[in-house]
């Protein structure tokens, strides 16, 4: 865990710069007006979303004051570094940044997670912003909130439409981060896209703006009863024919009936509420084909075999 005060050093440098100067768990510190309250900023988790650290540049080239101190949680940096920057997730067999967030840490990366957990326990956060991007052209923007509490409803209504309420237990940052101060993830856009970073920089200035507020709990639609589908890890890809058309309907109602793959229900590990559940709950077989039994929403469907078994989508009550 890296600790920089002295924020001069990182002004007017360009993203590859600041890539340079940084490492992982680098954390940056931006005081505020009243020095008695804080935020925190994660950015940069996985390797190949750049939009997160385009908002730090952006924040410190303005010289704006904020009203409360600004902390900047800088993530996988290492990963970012690799050859072709920003397109690689995590390094080759490395962790998933946004899967280590636990208080029983067995990996290297899960300690210094629950390092900064710990370090942030008597900063008096009153909020966390966890930006992230996503990897697929047929999304739009969303976002995800681990707790059901008033605050937390509408400080994530200010910023994005779409709000999804995590059922699974999955080590995130917000997971843990929820516990001290509401806490919000946000998909800004298609990883590395000028849409990405304005969406990431714009919602920063949202989420400071309405962090002390009394925000509006009015007319907040958020989508729950969460259920993970992935891929098992030996299920073979190139032998399930998925519906193409599955790439267009993420954040828009799929209907019950609706064909999802052909091949073997049995190739689905589905979790909700952190229990392994029957494929056969949420799918039907006919002939073959697989198949959806009951209207839902879905999000983060991205028709590609590493994310389909590593993180998968997801599907809510509609």
């Amino acid at each position: 865990m890296k600790i920089i005060d002295y924020i001069k050093i990182l002004k007017n440098k360009n993203l590859n710069e600041l890539l340079k100067i940084l490492d992982n768990f680098s954390i940056l510190k931006i005081k505020g007006k009243d020095i008695n309250k804080s935020v925190l900023i994660s950015v940069l988790l996985h390797g190949d979303e750049s939009c997160g650290l385009y908002t730090l540049k952006e924040f410190l080239k303005s010289k704006i004051i904020p009203e409360v101190n600004v902390y900047f949680l800088v993530g996988n940096v290492e990963a970012a570094n690799l050859k072709n920057i920003f397109s690689n997730r995590y390094v080759p067999k490395g962790e998933n940044f946004n899967r280590i967030w636990t208080k029983t840490p067995k990996t290297t990366n899960e300690n210094k997670a629950l390092e900064v957990f710990e370090y942030f326990k008597d900063k008096n956060l009153i909020g966390v912003l966890d930006i992230h991007s996503f990897n697929s052209k047929y999304l739009t923007q969303h976002c995800f909130i681990n707790k059901l509490d008033p605050k937390t409803k509408a400080l994530s209504k200010t910023i994005c439409e779409n709000i999804f309420h995590i059922g699974v237990s999955e080590n995130m940052l917000i997971q843990l981060f929820s516990e001290i101060a509401p806490s919000i993830l946000i998909e800004c856009g298609y990883s590395n896209s000028k849409e990405s970073c304005n969406f990431a920089l714009n919602s920063f200035c949202i989420f400071l703006r309405n962090i002390e507020k009394n925000n509006s709990l009015e007319d907040i639609q958020i989508y729950q009863n969460e259920v993970n589908i992935k891929l098992k890890e030996n299920a073979d890809f190139n032998e399930l024919d998925f519906n193409k058309k599955l790439k267009d309907m993420n954040l828009n109602k799929i209907l019950k009936d609706i064909l999802f793959f052909k091949g073997n229900i049995n190739s689905l590990k589905i979790q909700k509420d952190n229990r392994l559940i029957n494929p056969q709950k949420y799918f039907y077989e006919k002939d073959g084909s697989i198949f959806l039994k009951k209207n839902r929403i879905m999000t983060l469907f991205i028709l590609n075999e590493f994310i389909l078994k590593e993180s998968g989508f997801y599907i809510y009550d509609c």
